[in-house]
């Protein structure tokens, strides 16, 4: 059985597989919409990224990249530029998440 996130007192506790199903989802949608749905997306992908995997973190780092990475070969933006601009800022975010738990697990292993 997965392990659940929560509960604190007022919400419910949801599997990790299910809350990772629902994170992806959130950012998938988040995309080219020029809405406060970016912002929120890395709010949640920030407050449950503990709960998360390495490689659940990567794919969601791998989805934002390949979106960036569309986007400017033709010349546009993913959502608007400030939208565009904080993909690439929480891709940032991702990869230096990935690379201190990259460091953590090599020094326990060590």
């Amino acid at each position: 059985m997965s392990r659940a996130v929560g509960p604190i007192e007022g919400e419910t506790p949801v599997r990790n597989l299910d809350l990772w199903v629902l994170l992806m989802s959130t950012v998938r949608y988040s995309f080219h919409r020029q809405t406060y749905m970016t912002s929120l997306s890395w709010e949640m992908v920030l407050l449950y990224e503990k709960a998360l995997s390495t490689r659940q973190l990567s794919q969601i780092a791998a989805e934002i990249e390949q979106q960036l990475k569309a986007a400017e070969e033709h010349h546009i933006t993913v959502g608007s530029a400030h939208d565009h601009g904080m993909w690439r800022k929480g891709l940032n975010s991702i990869r230096a998440l990935i690379a201190q738990r990259e460091l953590e697990d090599g020094k326990a292993e060590g």
